[in-house]
């Protein structure tokens, strides 16, 4: 999964921000913020923006750093095929990833690399929305495109604390990752986390795999 990737939206939705709920868009900053505070339509607390045509304002107003900053969205959104599930998950808000699966927004949805919102949950050391994901029955197992499990992420980041909650949720210990057929063991010996190497190793690693 490529690092620092801007989650958001699918591109055909509206992005959405609660007003009490900063967590959503961290990456944009308080001018962006306030913008589209100003230029957004309210409804019932919450402001919701077309991605276009608040560029395009934010052009006309020479508020440029903002428009530079709601492109950057834009890109991301075209081009990964993020949900908000993802993005939340990502971000760490416990409150939106809870709305999100109380709306049946699918749990195991894909973006274009086929990475699932557990895998940016453990990508981005989200324990708690890890939590929540698996408790709601996640798939611990899907696999990416490049058949990289949430393990193999864990142990690669030597976060043993979120390995551990993967092996509680029956995690493969086995699974082989597309690029070399690594198992989570080879990357956790990478990591160079004894505590992760551990945890593989009390839950019966095969030390003749990759």
């Amino acid at each position: 999964m490529p690092e620092n990737r801007l989650p958001g939206s699918t591109k055909s939705e509206s992005v959405s921000k609660q007003e009490d709920d900063s967590e959503d868009f961290p990456f944009l900053d308080k001018d962006a913020i306030l913008f589209l505070e100003n230029e957004g339509l309210k409804v019932k607390g919450r402001i919701s923006f077309p991605v276009n045509e608040s560029i395009l304002i934010a052009f006309k107003r020479g508020q440029y750093a903002v428009a530079d900053q709601l492109q950057a969205l834009r890109r991301e959104l075209e081009i990964n095929s993020l949900t908000k599930l993802h993005f939340a998950a990502k971000m760490g808000s416990e409150r939106r990833v809870l709305e999100l699966l109380n709306d049946n927004a699918d749990i195991n949805v894909q973006d274009q690399d086929g990475f699932t919102p557990l895998h940016y949950a453990v990508e981005a050391g989200n324990y708690r929305i890890a939590e929540i994901l698996l408790s709601r029955n996640a798939d611990v197992n899907m696999p990416s495109l490049s058949l990289t499990t949430p393990l193999h992420t864990a142990t690669k980041n030597g976060d043993h604390k979120m390995t551990s909650l993967l092996l509680n949720n029956k995690a493969n210990l086995e699974a082989k990752d597309g690029y070399s057929c690594y198992t989570p063991l080879y990357y956790a010996v990478r990591s160079k986390s004894q505590k992760t190497i551990d945890l593989l190793m009390n839950a019966k690693a095969d030390l003749d795999s990759k």
